[in-house]
């Protein structure tokens, strides 16, 4: 039976190894533009003020845990049992892929929310059309029946256009 033993040096290293491929694997895979817009700020400029505190909040954790990080790696290598720091770096590791995540699912909110609001502005625009015409229909028919007809077609755009406009204001405005 061989048996090998293994110095602390190779136990620190194959420890700190795989702690950084499974810090690496929650890490997302962004494309060069998207790198670029989102390290710029420009990504974050349509943000409500709430959102973009939240994502400064989580940002600035994430920095603070990778300077934790780095005191507990130099630490470790000077420390005599080294598992009790390995486990406390991947619970940094741990906090900042959630707290990337958080920001990432803030960011896609926000996309849903701008799509929404580009939506409910097409919308808007058609509706308004509707209006438009359906009052030049009312204005311009003699028919009793045909009148109520294009009041009652005013009226529901009418209804549908104002519950959008507020829709649109709550969405830009959201805190």
């Amino acid at each position: 039976m061989v048996v090998k033993t293994i110095d602390k040096v190779e136990k620190k290293e194959a420890v700190q190894h795989t702690a950084e491929a499974a810090a690496t694997t929650h890490v997302m895979h962004m494309s060069q533009q998207e790198r670029l817009l989102f390290y710029s700020g420009q990504e974050s400029s349509s943000l409500t003020s709430g959102s973009m505190r939240r994502v400064r909040d989580l940002q600035c954790a994430n920095d603070e845990l990778q300077r934790k990080i780095a005191t507990l790696r130099h630490e470790c290598s000077l420390s005599e049992d080294p598992l009790k720091i390995m486990n406390d770096i991947e619970y940094c590791n741990a906090t900042i892929a959630r707290n990337t995540g958080e920001i990432l699912n803030i960011f896609n909110q926000n996309e849903k929310r701008l799509a929404k609001i580009a939506e409910l502005e097409r919308q808007n625009i058609n509706l308004q059309q509707e209006i438009t015409d359906t009052m030049s229909a009312f204005a311009t028919v003699i028919e009793h029946d045909r009148k109520t007809k294009f009041a009652s077609e005013y009226f529901n755009a009418k209804s549908s256009f104002d519950s959008n406009m507020a829709l649109l204001m709550q969405l830009k405005s959201a805190a």
